[in-house]
């Protein structure tokens, strides 16, 4: 029956095989979701049975989709499995990250060599494993090991942990049916929350009388769940619509080269909007399938309003209207960053080394086409820029509102469209269509970039007033380390109970 339904869906609507497959699993997790999320409840059912059923839907999904190619995430996760519980916690989370990366690239490598670029493979999946398997194994160290250099971050305290986990927590942790396809990543912690029903907040609210009652019933899901389905059928129909029209590869085609630089530049824009909107659509599905589990509860706003944000991927209406490039990654793969931020930004003790690191880990991690290096170089130029520019050129943009708004909409407008100029090699991949394009416009974006940082090295610095200032350091400072340290400390030590309500609203100021 599903292969009928899948062949069904691939010629009513015109999408590949593959996709068909991708976007059939996605509609039937969806509501296997629902229904999860509704018979095994963690009121009614033990986390064991929750881990079962999760495991095996994930594993039922994955050899469905994926075949005989199922068993090399099964062969990775089993391996790193067992270094897990036979290496030292000293050296563990260093091994598991070499082991987990090194089979992830020679999986890359042969996707390479073969020029297999289809949408559904098993490739997919093992980036999203291979940040659970390694996020666990800093966990773990992190949590046996209460190393000085580990406690720099309130990040890497929130997420530690002391025990191994149980076979089935383990395999039910990086194989669960409702984030196995596209993800999104999650930490260990807040899943196992999730299975054991600790996921929920208890919020203060005020009657009417003025008395404060504690609520700590898990807020309704549906609504959201339905709001985000409407989105990702929206996005898939503007897909399905515009998109055979505007494809990247058309970037390189002559007659799109050889268009006026209004044109280019619109589809150029469309282009990699469309493209990225794929992933917009599996991220968005993906969440609704979470949530209507019950998962991705993240406490409530100020107002009361619940947050099912946790495992979003995508914040739409941020992410395409921001105006630097900081902004637009701490949109775009929202669960990802924290991952790459965990493994490889806080845990590198040289500063400059730092952002270059976390790129390379990116590059690595998402696979070894050119164009992958292309857009992580291209990012790691642009933030320096951006940084350099921040400080020595918007100063002089604060001395009036009319003048900041100027400034503001000045970069707003350059950054949407540098941000496509970016993007467009991930979606090339070729070395030859790239070095076209880039050549075609004569590295125009380059230029300008590189012009920005002799400008912004050239020029002298002007003073801030030491209110704004200030007011910018408060902005941008997170919660104070010590608190977080002393939260977590105690729940590592198990001398405190209950405090998965500071876990999360800790977790959620970050």
């Amino acid at each position: 029956m599903a292969k009928h339904l899948i062949s069904l869906i691939s010629s009513q609507i015109g999408l590949t095989r593959e996709e068909a497959t991708f976007t059939y699993f996605l509609l039937v997790s969806l509501f296997v979701a629902v229904l999860y999320g509704r018979i095994l409840h963690p009121h009614r059912v033990s986390p064991v049975v929750r881990h079962l059923v999760s495991w095996l839907l994930g594993m039922y999904i994955g050899f469905y989709s994926y075949s005989w190619s199922m068993f090399h995430l099964i062969a990775q996760a089993t391996i790193c499995y067992i270094l897990l519980q036979i290496l030292s916690p000293k050296i563990v989370h260093k091994v598991v990250f070499i082991v987990a990366i090194l089979y992830l690239s020679v999986e890359h490598v042969r996707q390479l060599i073969s020029n297999h670029t289809a949408d559904l493979d098993h490739i997919g999946p093992m980036m999203i494993i291979t940040a659970r398997i390694t996020s666990l194994a800093f966990g773990l160290h992190d949590g046996k090991e209460f190393l000085s250099s580990v406690y720099s971050t309130a990040v890497a305290v929130l997420h530690a942990f002391k025990s191994i986990p149980a076979v089935i927590e383990y395999y039910s942790y990086i194989f669960h049916f409702q984030c196995l396809a596209v993800g999104p990543f999650c930490f260990y912690k807040d899943y196992i929350d999730f299975i054991e029903g600790k996921h929920v907040i208890p919020f203060t609210k005020k009657t009417d009388d003025g008395k404060e009652i504690v609520i700590y019933k898990e807020p309704p899901v549906m609504n959201v769940v339905v709001k985000k389905t409407c989105v990702a059928v929206c996005i898939v129909a503007t897909i399905l619509s515009i998109g055979p029209y505007y494809l990247p590869i058309g970037n390189v085609d002559p007659a799109v080269l050889n268009s006026s630089i209004a044109y280019r530049l619109w589809y150029l824009w469309i282009s990699v909007v469309l493209f990225q909107a794929k992933y917009i659509f599996a991220w968005t599905i993906a969440d609704a399938i979470c949530n209507a589990s019950g998962f991705g509860f993240n406490g409530y706003h100020s107002n009361g309003e619940p947050k099912w944000n946790l495992v979003t991927n995508i914040n739409c209406s941020e992410f395409f209207t921001c105006q630097n490039l900081k902004q637009t990654k701490d949109t775009w793969h929202m669960t990802v960053n924290p991952y790459m931020r965990y493994a490889a930004f806080d845990r590198v003790s040289v500063p400059r080394l730092k952002l270059f690191s976390t790129l390379l880990l990116s590059c690595i991690w998402h696979g070894f086409y050119p164009g992958y290096f292309w857009t992580s170089g291209n990012a790691f130029l642009t933030t320096i820029v951006s940084k350099q520019g921040r400080q020595k050129i918007r100063p002089y943009f604060l001395s009036s509102k009319e003048s900041k708004r100027v400034y503001d909409i000045i970069t707003l407008i350059f950054h949407q469209i540098n941000v496509v100029y970016i993007f467009i090699p991930f979606a090339l991949l070729s070395n030859e269509y790239i070095i076209t394009f880039y050549s075609s416009c004569y590295f125009i974006g380059h230029i300008i970039v590189f012009t920005i940082l002799v400008v912004a090295i050239a020029i002298p610095s002007k003073k801030v007033k030491k209110e704004s200032a200030t007011n910018d350091v408060l902005h941008t400072n997170s919660m104070p380390l010590n608190s977080a340290l002393q939260t977590n400390n105690k729940e590592i030590n198990g001398n405190a109970k209950n405090d998965n309500n500071l876990h999360h609203r800790k977790y959620n100021e970050l």
